[in-house]
Order: structure tokens, then C-alpha cells, then sequence
């Protein structure tokens, strides 16, 4: 054979296919040679350019070293050759995500959720971006379904249905007992119930086996403070911020009870604390929005609220007393506004209704004032309907003072 001849057999024999490119890149991957990995993968998609499965890890490894505005595009070339592909709408909703495209991330989690339904990790990561965007139901039905009890919890929480999440965590603390998030958050819930004993009780298998657990501390003051104790709970919270002197929980538990106590330059000063320490701490901007209301302190108080609401914009509370600081105000347009956004957030709420009546009313809206005033007492109907049903459930023992 001619020399010729035979280098051109030799390069035949030893050509490399797109698969050889893909075990090469899985080698490389596996090594965390993500750059390596990518040419490798690039090699391969020149020689089969119809390949999803390779477009759909071409984006990846783009994600994974930062480059997701050019990873986008190799997902979309992915969905395009199979829709059906459910790890491309997967990695698309991610690479969105990180872009803050939140609408279409939340589409395409959607899309890859109803193509792999048994897929907990996909479920998950669709519950986590609807949660994020105050879809907190939503977010909850993944997560049952995907059996993260302690998230589904969380979620039925800020969903507004304790019952649903006392169920969710106990379950979750029955799947991994050493949970303390979840233990920590049947605990409070247990506690703004009125079973504060097994609240406690909760805060107590936490602090036994991690005595310097700042959230059961914390949640252990907020007992005592639910029970009236206010001088124990002063105490508890002065007790762990001795070992926390930077947890801004603590200090946010410690305000709660100034502010009962009617400290109220405490309370500012503890929740104040807690902002200083957690900008993003939406809770506490609400509380020192109320504080600094309730001292006069209108424009401080206002601003508080608008920090809680940018933080949080699912806060049906915090919309709602910015809505009454406005009315207080004569900012009628403002707290109209607000108060519709409230109602949407929480439409079962009377006190929403009826201020949205009261602020139609100074208007001169007089039809739009009834129709607001008459839900607000249709809704405190059904509300005291479902007490007597309640109380005639329970018997004759419910109606004893205890």
C-alpha cells in the first residue's frame, strides 16, 4: 500500500464519532472539566447537529461555567428537536430563573413538570420557583406530591392553611427527626395555635441535643410571650443573645414583647436591631412600620411597610395597614391601590373589604362602597358561620372558660 493510501486508512480507522465526543465529555465532566467537557460536546453536535440530548447538555455545561444568556439558546434548539424532552424545559426554566425571566421560568418548570410528573427532582425545583413567586399553594401541592414534607409545610404555612401545615411538618419530622427547621416550624405553628405546651415540648427535643439552637431559643421566647409571660420571655431573648449577640430573630422576638409590654422605644430599638442585622427580614419591617405608627411617625412607618412589601410582595397585612396608614393620611388614590392588592392577596379578609368601602366612600364612589361594605359582611357571615359550626362539633365542653 502507498504511503499516501495507508494515512488515509489510518485517519478513516481512527476518526472520531459523536459518540466517542460524548464519552469524552462525561469523562471530562466527571472530573469537573466543565470547559473540556463543552468542547467536547461542541465537537460532537458538528457532527450530528440533530441531537436535543446534545444541545441540551451543550446549554448545561454553558450554565455551569456562568454563560447562561449563551446556554438559553442551546435549550431552546433542544425543546425545539423534542418537546418531549423534559430535562431541556428543566434547564431552561433554570438558566430563566437565574436571568430573572421569572414568568417564563415558571412556564417552562411547569411544562417539564407535566412531562416528567414522577420526577421528584423536577417537582421540587417547580415548587421552589413557585414559592418564590408568592405561589405559595401551588408550591405546596408540588411538594406533597414530591413528599418534601418540611417544604410543603412552610408553603401551606404562607398559604395561610395551618392545619394543612401542621400536618405536612409532622410528617416531616416523622421522615428525619433530627429536622430542626421543620421541628422549629411545627413548634410555632403549634404555638400561634394555642397549643403552646406542645409547642414547647418541640423547642425542648431541640435544645436538648443542640443547646445553643438560636431558632428553638428564639421560638421558646415567643411561647412564653403567647402565654403572657413577658418577663420570662424578656429573659429567654436576653439569655440567647448572650450566645447570639447577631441573630436578628432574636431581637425580633425580643420587640414583639417590648411592644406588649408598651415599651415602644424598646421594640423600635429591637426591631430596628433585627433590620440592621437582615435587611431582607420582612417581618421586622412591618413590626417597626407599626411601631413607628403607632409613635406618629407616619413617612418612617410608611417606608417600613413599603421595605416588608418590596421584600414581600405577597404580604396581604403589610398591604393592608399601609393601606390604613394612607387612608390616615388622606392619601385616598394610594391607599385605594393598596387595599385592592391586599383583597387579592387575601380576599376572605372583612377588614380589607370594609376598608376598601370606607375609602370608595370618601371618594364618592357610592356603589362601589356598597358592593365593598356588603362582601366584608358577607364574608364575616360565612366567618361566623363556620364558628358555630365548629363549636356545635366540638359539644357542649367547648363553651367552658378554661
Amino acid at each position: 500500500m502507498r504511503p499516501a493510501v495507508a494515512l488515509f486508512a489510518a485517519l478513516i480507522c481512527h476518526a472520531q464519532t459523536a459518540a466517542d465526543y460524548r464519552a469524552q465529555a462525561n469523562a471530562l465532566k466527571a472530573r469537573g472539566d466543565a470547559a473540556g467537557a463543552l468542547a467536547a460536546v461542541e465537537n460532537a453536535l458538528a457532527l450530528d447537529q440533530r441531537s436535543a440530548a446534545l444541545e441540551d447538555e451543550a446549554g448545561f455545561l454553558l450554565a455551569v461555567l456562568g454563560r447562561y444568556p449563551d446556554a438559553v439558546p442551546h435549550f431552546e434548539k433542544a425543546i425545539e428537536l423534542d418537546p418531549s424532552l423534559a430535562s431541556a424545559h428543566l434547564h431552561l426554566g433554570a438558566a430563566q430563573w437565574v436571568l430573572e425571566h421569572r414568568d417564563a421560568a415558571v412556564a417552562s418548570l411547569r411544562t417539564a413538570t407535566r412531562l416528567a410528573p414522577r420526577d421528584r427532582d423536577i417537582r421540587i425545583r417547580f415548587g421552589d420557583a413557585l414559592f418564590e413567586t408568592g405561589a405559595y399553594a401551588g408550591a405546596a401541592t408540588e411538594y406533597e406530591a414530591s413528599a418534601a414534607w418540611a417544604k410543603a409545610g412552610y408553603s401551606q404555612q404562607r398559604a395561610g392553611k395551618p392545619q394543612q401545615a401542621l400536618a405536612d411538618l409532622r410528617k416531616a419530622i416523622q421522615f428525619d427527626p433530627k429536622d430542626t427547621g421543620a421541628r422549629n416550624a411545627l413548634g410555632l405553628l403549634l404555638v400561634e395555635s394555642g397549643s403552646i405546651a406542645e409547642g414547647l415540648r418541640q423547642f425542648e427535643a431541640i435544645l436538648k441535643d443542640d443547646p445553643r439552637n438560636g431558632p428553638a431559643l428564639a421560638n421558646v421566647a415567643l411561647a412564653y410571650l403567647q402565654q403572657g409571660h413577658f418577663d420570662r420571655a424578656i429573659g429567654q431573648c436576653e439569655s440567647a443573645l448572650a450566645i447570639y449577640p447577631d441573630a436578628p430573630g432574636l431581637y425580633y422576638t425580643l420587640g414583639l414583647v417590648k411592644r406588649q409590654k408598651d415599651d415602644s422605644a424598646g421594640a423600635a430599638t429591637a426591631f430596628g436591631k433585627a433590620v440592621e442585622l437582615n435587611p431582607q427580614f420582612a417581618e421586622a419591617h412591618y413590626a417597626l412600620g407599626i411601631t413607628r405608627w403607632q409613635d406618629g411617625d407616619f413617612d418612617p412607618a410608611e417606608a417600613e411597610l413599603r421595605a416588608a412589601i418590596a421584600i414581600r410582595a405577597s404580604y396581604p397585612e403589610a398591604w393592608l395597614m399601609l393601606a390604613t396608614l394612607l387612608r390616615q393620611q388622606k392619601k385616598t388614590a394610594a391607599a385605594i391601590d393598596a387595599i385592592q392588592e391586599a383583597i387579592r392577596l387575601d380576599p376572605e379578609s372583612p377588614g380589607a373589604h370594609n376598608t376598601l368601602g370606607q375609602l370608595l366612600s370618601a371618594k364618592g364612589d357610592t356603589e362601589g362602597s356598597k358592593a365593598a361594605f356588603a362582601d366584608g359582611a358577607r364574608i364575616e357571615k360565612l366567618i361566623e358561620a363556620g364558628k358555630r359550626v365548629m363549636l356545635d362539633r366540638a359539644g357542649p365542653a367547648a363553651a367552658k372558660v378554661h
